[in-house]
């Protein structure tokens, strides 16, 4: 199912953990390389080009689950924001929350973000003050009501379509599906030719969480969830094999709270063909999992694995990627400490966690589009 948009082009960047594999594509190995450089955007003040996509040599794409994003109302006269699906549990972010939320997309400067767990049509317009972006909503939406919204550059002067693919096998249905978007650069009239290969592709995912799954169960979910995004990107490889293919997403998967490294690698790294590489808690961005025990709610510590894939082609535009480190005053990375004093760049409570704008952080990534 597609649907397309003349907009420009968004994308969503989480975390990037390693790279891909599967079919034609290659396998790549860039964690270790983020550990040894920084990206530019870490610098204050930062900013890519504003360019068209082709001439991008400095693409900028952010995915970020923002953890349940509502507002209530936006714009000069207070428009009320009506979510899709009305879920009671889901409260209206708080202007603090909201202007920290902007503040990080702001430091990141994407000229593609993939945003996930957005509530309500048209919460992410606070999120975009400038007017700089088109908003490209997937029509999936799961029971809870959240959906993926894509945030697309106008500077890139590009066509965008949104494509559905299949999200369903006989054991799960992915109800907020693997949203992606075509993009084609528009000519000098504003004009594309949608018969032609796109210039990107980006599926955003936000799989399905482990909190509630157990044995076979984990097993069966997870490696189905591994067949629907092969199976999507062979199929989008079928019918423009030179494109460049971005995954980019929440692969929800948590470490250690219920699972050892080797069994997420035989589970669901496998099923992938190594589309992710082998899970370090280190690089991972830490999450808390609510658990409901004689109706008391529990959290557990828990490092979870947003990640990036590429296929070939993407791989080959590549430049960097990493994880974005909430700030503090005066720009300076924030910093936790253990109860010995002991400094962490990870939040180590959920006190830690509730003072950020999400428990996730951003995954940014970098492409020279002319390459």
């Amino acid at each position: 199912m597609r649907k397309s948009f003349l907009i420009p082009s968004i994308l969503i960047v989480l975390f990037l953990k390693g790279s891909l594999a599967w079919s034609d594509t290659k396998c790549l190995s860039i964690f270790s390389e983020t550990k040894h450089f920084a990206l530019q955007y870490l610098e204050q003040g930062y900013a890519p080009e504003k360019k068209i996509l082709r001439e991008k040599q400095d693409l900028r794409i952010a995915a970020w689950n923002m953890k349940d994003f509502y507002v209530r109302s936006v714009g000069r006269g207070g428009a009320k924001v009506r979510q899709k699906k009305p879920n009671p549990h889901v409260r209206s972010k708080s202007k603090a929350k909201i202007k920290a939320t902007l503040n990080t997309i702001n430091n990141i400067n994407p000229d593609i973000l993939v945003a996930i767990e957005v509530f309500g049509g048209r919460s992410t317009e606070v999120l975009d003050p400038n007017n700089r972006y088109n908003r490209i909503p997937s029509e999936n939406i799961d029971g809870r009501g959240s959906y993926i919204e894509f945030l697309v550059a106008k500077h890139l002067f590009v066509d965008v379509e949104l494509h559905l693919p299949n999200a369903k096998t006989e054991n799960i249905a992915l109800d907020r599906g693997l949203p992606t978007i075509l993009i084609r650069q528009k000519d000098e009239a504003g004009r594309v030719d949608r018969g032609k290969a796109p210039d990107l592709i980006v599926m955003g995912v936000h799989l399905l969480s482990q909190a509630r799954l157990r044995g076979e169960e984990l097993n069966t979910v997870k490696k189905d969830e591994a067949k629907l995004i092969i199976d999507g990107v062979k199929e989008l490889e079928a019918l423009y094999p030179d494109a460049p293919i971005i995954i980019t997403g929440d692969f929800n998967l948590h470490l250690p709270a219920r699972f050892a490294i080797d069994d997420l690698r035989s589970i669901f790294v496998k099923s992938l063909a190594n589309l992710l590489p082998e899970a370090k808690p280190e690089d991972s961005t830490f999450s808390l999992i609510r658990t409901n025990k004689k109706n008391k709610s529990n959290f557990i510590g828990a490092y979870t694995l947003d990640s990036i894939a590429l296929n070939q082609s993407a791989a080959r535009l590549f430049i960097n990627s990493a994880p974005y480190v909430f700030r503090g005053p005066n720009w300076q990375s924030k910093k936790y400490f253990d109860e010995d004093g002991t400094v962490s760049s990870i939040p180590l409570s959920r006190d830690d966690v509730v003072s950020n704008p999400s428990d996730h952080r951003p995954i940014v990534s970098d492409y020279n589009l002319k390459k």
